[in-house]
């Protein structure tokens, strides 16, 4: 039986050595062929086909010197993708003019707040939404997630939804 958090821990470290950033993980426990999704991102860039590539084949041979016995699964590495959440504070700066609806709390309640990205620091977060300016301290936000382009145009006009 394979133990999911120390196999994913390690694994983990094996992406950072690759000079990757790991932002999420998922596998299913089929008994017959489990599937292992490894979602990796670049700080420095957007991770790319050959990113992917590179981490495919490194993980491939780490897999099999280290699940020897357990070698008959699927391995699936991509970027994180627009859907998928951001929780670093470099996936905010790396977004900055980018369109987010970020989740936040407030005096004990979760608000949502849909915004371009002006500015991210250790501290706080600053989103535009039309001619509004707003803060969010970094310790209120649970996620973002980014907006698609069309949403971006009203916004950047000025025309909120």
């Amino acid at each position: 039986m394979i133990d999911w958090d120390t196999l994913l821990e390690e694994c983990k470290i094996e992406i950072e050595k690759l000079g990757f950033e790991w932002i999420d993980c998922t596998h299913t426990n089929s008994t017959k062929r489990p599937t292992i999704r490894l979602y990796i991102d670049r700080k420095d860039a957007g991770f790319t086909i050959d990113d992917a590539t590179v981490a495919t084949k490194h993980l491939l041979t780490w897999f099999t010197v280290r699940l020897p016995d357990e070698m008959n699964f699927q391995l699936e590495v991509s970027s994180p993708g627009i859907d998928r959440p951001l929780h670093h504070l470099w996936q905010f700066q790396k977004n900055i003019n980018r369109l987010i609806q970020i989740v936040y709390e407030q005096d004990g309640i979760t608000l949502e707040y849909t915004g371009c990205i002006v500015s991210a620091d250790e501290d706080s977060i600053v989103l535009k939404n039309g001619k509004e300016l707003r803060k969010f301290s970094i310790q209120s936000i649970k996620e973002g997630k980014i907006m698609f382009q069309n949403v971006t145009n009203k916004l950047a006009k000025g025309k909120s939804r």
